[in-house]
């Protein structure tokens, strides 16, 4: 009798200390060396997998984003980015003016990881640095 072994890929990832939910606190402007204090707001970044929702959570009526990335040593790169509307559904993002409150100028936007811990976060792009806690 033969026998047939068939199988499934699973796609895994391993996130580390990235994987999580993330609340973004403050944010420098690095040409004007300008710093925004966030600390009250309610601006999150959520990590699993290979994808990466940012929401604000004081106002649950607005879209939520969501983006693939790429995560290889100090480099973090964001795209695909995507609205998603609780009504319509999934939207394909045309215009970056409603991420910037979240840190994210573009709609592909690369960051330099500077410090990442199973506590801390900090990013840091062409013109600003993030400061995250995780929650």
């Amino acid at each position: 009798m033969n026998s047939l072994l068939t199988g499934c890929d699973l796609e895994t990832f391993d996130n580390g200390d990235l994987e999580g939910y993330w609340k973004l606190h403050a944010v420098d402007t690095l040409e004007t060396a300008g710093k925004s204090d966030l600390t009250y707001q309610s601006l999150f970044w959520a990590v699993q997998g290979n994808l990466l929702s940012v929401c604000d959570n004081q106002d649950p009526a607005l879209d939520v984003f969501l983006f693939r990335f790429t995560h290889v040593g100090d480099s973090l790169k964001l795209s695909d980015a995507k609205g998603y509307d609780k009504m319509d559904g999934d939207f394909i993002l045309t215009n970056d003016e409603q991420l910037h409150r979240f840190g994210i100028n573009n709609l592909s936007e690369g960051y330099h990881i500077e410090q990442l811990n199973s506590s801390h976060m900090r990013l840091t792009s062409k013109t600003l640095r993030l400061y995250f806690r995780k929650m």
